[in-house]
């Protein structure tokens, strides 16, 4: 066989508190033992151009896992499939994923959230995560917004990594209400907090 020319299917399996196993599919039609691959990871947030930590792996067998990990922290994990002189093909495969030790525990710390007036009809909201203890852990953020005078919520979750977010399309001169919350991979929320803010007149 000519080795390998893609994978198929990257996925992360078995994480724990400071590894998380890579696996990926080989197509039948390529000869298993043969090919290699190069596998790096990078903790979010992180430089677009960063490249993070790489090695490069054998694509048989399937898998390989990544250790010393920080726990409680969002990484992305590339695959590029490598050809016979080691140079990158084309085939790339990008995976985020969360590594945490699972957990029963809500969470019960909430970061400092702040609501910037935007210009006209749109507002920022950001969170400082410096605050929080290490014991506290949550991979997700919840925003949402509602017009004082209205029942409609609109509501955006984000991963825990990226600390701000924009709100859009809203209306002029009007009082809101934004209701923030942290939740964790299990699903489990925090308590809420509201806050109010009102958009500009042009």
């Amino acid at each position: 066989g000519g080795g390998i020319s893609r994978v198929e299917n990257v996925r992360v399996e078995n994480v724990s508190l400071d590894s998380a196993t890579l696996s990926w599919d080989i197509p039948q039609e390529f000869d298993s033992t043969k090919g290699q691959i190069s596998v790096c990871f990078k903790k979010l947030p992180a430089e677009k151009y960063d490249r993070g930590n790489c090695s490069i792996v054998d694509v048989y067998p399937s898998e390989t896992t990544i250790e010393d990990l920080d726990s409680c922290a969002w990484y992305e994990f590339t695959v590029v499939t490598l050809n016979k002189k080691q140079e990158k093909t084309y085939d790339k495969h990008v995976v985020k994923q969360f590594i945490w030790e699972p957990s029963d525990q809500q969470p019960d710390n909430l970061p400092d959230v702040e609501v910037a007036r935007g210009m006209s009809n749109i507002m920022a909201v950001s969170w400082n995560i410096t605050n929080i203890p290490n014991d506290t852990c949550f991979s997700h953020f919840t925003v949402c917004i509602k017009k004082s005078d209205d029942s409609y919520e609109k509501c955006k979750k984000k991963e825990s990594f990226k600390t701000w977010m924009v709100l859009n399309q809203l209306e002029l001169c009007s009082n809101y209400s934004i209701t923030t919350w942290t939740s964790t991979m299990e699903g489990l929320e925090s308590d809420n907090q509201t806050l109010y803010q009102s958009t500009g007149n042009s």
